[in-house]
């Protein structure tokens, strides 16, 4: 079974690839042939099973003009998206770990969002998505004609498989837009449940609230820590860039944001993340490339089993 399929078993948010021939007869017609070029490029090129995507909180708007702390969250969105079709080699698929839509979930946000989202399902590639606290779990299903059912009541959840690591999407998305997060018993439970029976591959578990954010974070790291398989957690909400670690040695990577950072000055982007047996590497692409921040490497190693 293929990880996309095993992603299937639970049905969360994912957004299977698309027709290339249907989206580029579609982006003709709009007048946006240009964007052929670089899809033609990446559907050519290699790909790297152990390479993924992670952004977060791109907080996109219906209008294209719409500004987040004086930054257009839609450029910064298309300009990512463009970078990942420039890879040299196409990832095994994309991760966003939440807060897709502006403020509080608007049905034409989601749209906006898809629309920006689709060269990379075009190009074959898999998105799996978190859902933060700006998301609207039921206006997100009817943007994308997805049927909203999950292992866990009012929760969306998914086990991702791949050769070097297991991803665990959880669903903190508490109340619109406020805070904090919260993931609830049942799915911790289900958290649980899941991590036991996959002890065989390292275990990287993605949530959208940082661990200080979220009501039951505690039991969260208890949880982590106490299953050595587990090596890292991967979040978004704060939009700034910051490694640390659990007291168990659980490496927490605290990722930059798409749209908008939240000091003045800060940095937004992506990171390009590459799992090996023992660690991964973390590279990270900032869409301001003159940003310190822009292309620095980061290499995590694996606490021991």
């Amino acid at each position: 079974m293929s990880y996309q399929e095993e992603a299937d078993k639970f049905m969360p948010i994912h957004l299977h690839p698309v027709s290339r021939r249907s989206f580029l007869k579609q982006s003709l017609v709009a007048g946006a042939g240009l964007l052929a070029s670089p899809m033609l490029f990446a559907a050519s090129r290699k790909s790297d099973a152990h390479a993924w995507v992670m952004m977060t909180d791109p907080h996109i708007a219906a209008d294209p003009t719409q500004l987040g702390r004086g930054m257009n969250m839609t450029d910064h969105l298309t300009q990512v998206c463009g970078e990942v079709l420039a890879l040299e080699k196409a990832p095994a698929g994309v991760i966003v770990h939440g807060d897709c839509a502006f403020s509080t979930g608007k049905l034409d946000d989601y749209e906006q969002f898809l629309k920006l989202m689709r060269p990379l399902r075009e190009n074959k590639l898999p998105i799996h998505l978190a859902l933060g606290n700006h998301d609207h779990r039921e206006r997100f299903y009817t943007a994308a004609n997805l049927k909203a059912s999950s292992a866990v009541p009012d929760k969306y959840v998914s086990v991702v498989k791949s050769e070097r690591a297991n991803f665990f999407i959880l669903d903190s998305l508490n109340e619109i837009p406020s805070n904090p997060g919260l993931l609830g018993e049942k799915q911790l439970q289900w958290l649980a449940k899941n991590l036991d029976a996959n002890k065989k591959k390292p275990a990287i578990v993605v949530v959208h609230h940082n661990e200080k954010r979220m009501i039951d974070s505690d039991k969260l790291i208890a949880l982590m820590d106490e299953r050595k398989h587990v090596k890292a957690l991967f979040h978004g909400h704060i939009h700034r860039w910051r490694l640390d670690e659990t007291p168990g040695g659980v490496h927490i990577v605290n990722l930059l944001p798409v749209g908008y950072p939240t000091a003045t000055g800060g940095a937004t982007g992506w990171v390009h993340a590459t799992f090996a047996a023992d660690g991964v590497r973390l590279e990270v692409r900032c869409t301001n490339q003159e940003d310190p921040l822009h292309r620095t490497v980061h290499q995590l190693s694996w606490r021991s089993a």
